[in-house]
């Protein structure tokens, strides 16, 4: 590989993150702070500076990959140092013998899939929507022989993830690890200030300290507080593969904002949360195509959509999808979705892989002096409380007994 010639202007978090040289390395920001372009100098790096060394990129979804770190590898990776860029199998060559792989978290059969792995690296993308399961698998992969080891992930701060178990709880920290954290988003000079100045002037409290501060925070007011570990299952859970005594699907609209498609089954009248689709800039056949692809995998049921879109909605009838309008009252969504959570013979439970909703959850919270939430970080609780709420069970199920999900 040619020698890299060019300027590297380093924010100083970036800097102090870049040149640790720590096995294991968590770059934990506020948005817009420079996370993915560190990830990137870190590839290119170990990718020049050992020849044949073979690592994988890991993010929560391939349309993540394709949207966000692909866009940005043009930028610190020069086309002459490519061999072969194979992005429609996401695997790139350089020409000197080193390989980076792209490869997507979404669901248990693609992690499962990377414990075959033999690498001396490996990034994760916004490990914070990623199961603890992923970093476990990838651990084993580290074992190409020859080459000096590292991983690295980088994320915007959740209280409740593994991230902050392993790399900050000091209990549970692991050797050899290092983290950088409370990286605001005004240590990123190139970002326009206008950008950082709207941010600034409507996100407020925890929610900004968060996002804008990169600040781990506990959410006070929080709207579903009753939600914890025991609702999410584990990744391999019976009760997340089909058969399923009934299906029922929702949507939250989004374009600009993200839109949200949740598939939801029933196992001994448990709802259970089993898919998520969670993405921004997503036209309606294309969520058309992901609703047909869900009826067939998991079989039929009634699509309960955000209301606001009739013709979207009317679209999707014409396709042939049974979608209706959800019934839309807050607050009454609200208490029914708080019912699924606290019930015991009902009890909701979520796949570790809606890791949007998950997240969601733990800091989905009131407005202050309110009665009515805040209209921030809602598009996957919005889609659960459409479905939830407009659901009407038809009693009994005519089905053999099963077993409670494992908690």
């Amino acid at each position: 590989m040619k020698q890299i010639d060019r300027d590297w202007n380093l924010s100083e978090p970036q800097f102090d993150f870049f040149t640790d040289s720590s096995k294991f390395k968590a770059f934990l920001s506020a948005r817009g702070a420079g996370k993915t372009s560190v990830g990137w100098m870190n590839c290119l790096r170990f990718s020049a500076e050992f020849p044949g060394s073979r690592g994988v990129i890991v993010a929560p979804s391939f349309p993540l990959i394709d949207d966000v770190i692909l866009p940005e590898m043009d930028d610190w990776i020069p086309k002459e140092f490519i061999l072969k860029d194979n992005r429609f199998k996401h695997n790139l060559f350089f020409d000197n013998g080193s390989v980076i792989m792209f490869r997507s978290a979404d669901n248990m059969r693609h992690i499962q899939r990377l414990r075959g792995l033999s690498i001396s690296w490996f990034w994760i993308d916004e490990a914070t929507l990623t199961p603890q399961v992923l970093w476990d698998v990838l651990l084993g992969g580290l074992r190409q022989k020859g080459f000096k080891r590292q991983a690295w992930i980088t994320g915007t701060p959740k209280p409740n993830s593994w991230v902050k178990r392993l790399f900050m709880d000091k209990l549970t920290r692991i050797s050899n690890s290092f983290a950088l954290t409370d990286v605001p988003i005004e240590s990123n000079r190139f970002l326009p200030p206008d950008y950082v100045s709207s941010l600034r002037s409507q996100y407020t409290g925890r929610f900004a300290a968060q996002e804008l501060d990169g600040l781990f925070v506990e959410f006070e007011g929080l709207v579903y507080p009753d939600f914890s570990h025991r609702h999410i299952l584990a990744p391999d859970s019976p009760f997340l593969k089909p058969p399923f005594q009934r299906m029922i699907y929702a949507i939250d609209w989004g374009f600009r904002n993200p839109c949200c498609l949740l598939a939801i089954g029933f196992k001994n009248n448990h709802p259970i949360v089993i898919q998520e689709f969670y993405r921004t800039h997503v036209i309606d056949d294309k969520l058309i195509d992901i609703a047909k692809s869900w009826r067939d995998q998991f079989g039929p049921g009634p699509i309960y959509c955000d209301p606001s879109q009739p013709d979207s909605i009317a679209k999707f009838r014409i396709a042939g999808l049974d979608a209706h309008a959800a019934k839309n009252p807050v607050v009454p969504g609200i208490k029914t979705v708080t019912s699924f959570l606290l019930s015991l013979d009902k009890q909701l439970y979520v796949s570790p892989f809606c890791q949007n909703l998950i997240s969601e959850f733990y800091s989905y919270c009131y407005s202050e002096n309110s009665d009515m939430p805040i209209k921030v970080n809602d598009h996957a609780v919005d889609t659960l409380r459409y479905g939830l709420h407009s659901f009407q069970p038809i009693q009994p199920f005519y089905h053999s007994i099963l077993r409670k999900p494992d908690q």
